[in-house]
């Protein structure tokens, strides 16, 4: 996408700017983000007018993403979110390295847990040897964006979840205070409960977690 194209894209969001909700989006996310004021349903409205019927490419949707994560307003960052999900099946396993590069610029949990879970979880899921080359680099990182992105990642995987490569991932980020960590801990043994409640049940009286992650963890067996 070449830039005159985005920016035409950027201006048709900034003219749905709605001054009323920005205020409240800001606070809620901290004031780390500049905000339009346009919500999620507004923003798929927007997104559909543009793009309904359009065939993406995979090197369309990179270079979407690109300029997407180069704005200053967070609506356009979630816009990049909203094509990837919806076209994650295009991307290979070469993107992975955008995909960090993603991760670790603009980094808040809103961003973070949708890379991990769509693009990244499901462009992984291709290959277990790139996985757990990715997935080990990450638990090992000082931070703290690929560490739950190290977690995260298998999060819909179900039955065809690597429980070693999960131990390792939590193992690697107990014992931390850090909220962000103990909280993808907890949510990533909770999934999984769905599918191997006993698997989780030991890995808890095994292990000593946080009070948060084994709260979050056997929220849904006990």
């Amino acid at each position: 996408m070449k830039e005159d194209a985005f920016k035409a894209i950027e201006n048709l969001f900034i003219e749905e700017s709605n001054p009323a909700k920005i205020q409240k989006m800001t606070d809620y996310m901290k004031g780390r983000f500049v905000y339009l004021g346009i919500t999620s349903p507004e923003r798929k409205v927007i997104l559909a007018k543009i793009f309904q019927g359009y065939k993406w490419s995979r090197e369309e949707l990179l270079s979407f993403t690109r300029h997407c994560w180069n704005s200053k307003f967070r609506e356009l960052h979630y816009a990049a979110l909203d094509m990837m999900n919806k076209h994650s099946k295009k991307f290979e396993l070469e993107d992975i390295p955008f995909f960090e590069s993603l991760v670790t610029t603009h980094s808040w949990w809103d961003t973070v847990d949708s890379l991990a879970v769509h693009p990244i979880g499901k462009t992984l899921y291709k290959d277990v040897d790139d996985r757990r080359k990715w997935v080990t680099k990450w638990a090992e990182s000082e931070d703290l964006w690929l560490r739950r992105t190290a977690i995260l990642h298998q999060l819909k995987y179900k039955s065809d979840l690597d429980e070693d490569l999960m131990e390792f991932t939590i193992l690697k980020a107990n014992g931390t205070k850090e909220f962000f960590l103990n909280k993808a801990i907890g949510w990533i043994l909770r999934e999984y409960s769905r599918t191997n409640p006993a698997y989780v049940l030991q890995f808890c009286e095994r292990h000593d977690l946080s009070n948060l992650s084994r709260r979050e963890a056997l929220r849904l067996i006990t």
